[in-house]
């Protein structure tokens, strides 16, 4: 069992997971801390926030 523990929060998650992983340090961070085994953790309510965040986004941009 790893003892290097990151805890990333909903901003982290949007950023990694709306723009290509491979060219941002978000998607760089990743690949590092997954290479070295760390153990992510997130809040309890990271689901939550990032719902929000899409919605959010969502209805700025209108289709």
């Amino acid at each position: 069992m790893t003892n290097k523990f990151i805890c990333v929060d909903s901003s982290f998650i949007v950023r990694l997971t709306t723009v290509e992983p491979s060219i941002t340090i978000y998607g760089q961070l990743w690949q590092k801390w997954m290479t070295e085994e760390y153990l992510v953790i997130a809040p309890t309510l990271l689901c939550y926030e990032v719902t929000n965040v899409f919605h959010r986004m969502k209805k700025l941009v209108k289709f």
